[in-house]
């Protein structure tokens, strides 16, 4: 039987001032997931219902890519860890009049690394997912303006 499990990151973010688009917006953090499974999907909620984009990078290692509000530089043997971008497109949201969602399907999205590979990682106690998060234009986000929901299936 086919089930589902969802673990809802809040990524720490410097809201004081803007952040230019490709500079780092949130830095490499753990997703939390200890239980295996396959990356399903990703909701992106934008609470501060503020019309930007952003790049979603998941790793398979807790590297730097960057300080926050500085140039996106991850090292080559971070570069080495990163399994996927995933684009949420500031023109995609759903207008939830107070706030703003998107959903990324993991197998639809067409994206350049996403598909089987990503369809093959399972995260646990031995292999973390992380992620880190750089927006698609300048402005500011807001510590808990933006909250992702990663589902994982287990098969």
């Amino acid at each position: 039987m086919r089930r589902y499990t969802s673990v809802l990151y809040q990524p720490v973010i410097s809201g004081s001032s803007g952040v230019a688009a490709g500079e780092v917006l949130s830095i490499t953090a753990a997703i939390g997931s200890n239980e295996g499974g396959v990356l399903d999907s990703v909701q992106f909620y934008n609470l501060a219902d503020v019309t930007r984009g952003i790049k979603l990078y998941i790793l398979g290692g807790s590297g730097s890519v960057g300080a926050i509000s500085a140039a996106f530089s991850p090292a080559d043997s971070v570069a080495e860890t990163i399994l996927a971008e995933i684009q949420f497109s500031s023109g995609d949201y759903i207008d939830l009049i107070n706030s703003l969602f998107q959903t990324k399907n993991v197998h639809s999205t067409g994206q350049q690394g996403i598909g089987e590979y990503m369809a093959n990682v399972t995260p646990s106690t031995d292999a973390q997912l992380y992620a880190a998060i750089t927006p698609n234009s300048t402005g500011t986000f807001t510590t808990g303006g933006i909250k992702l929901r990663f589902n994982f299936r287990h098969d």
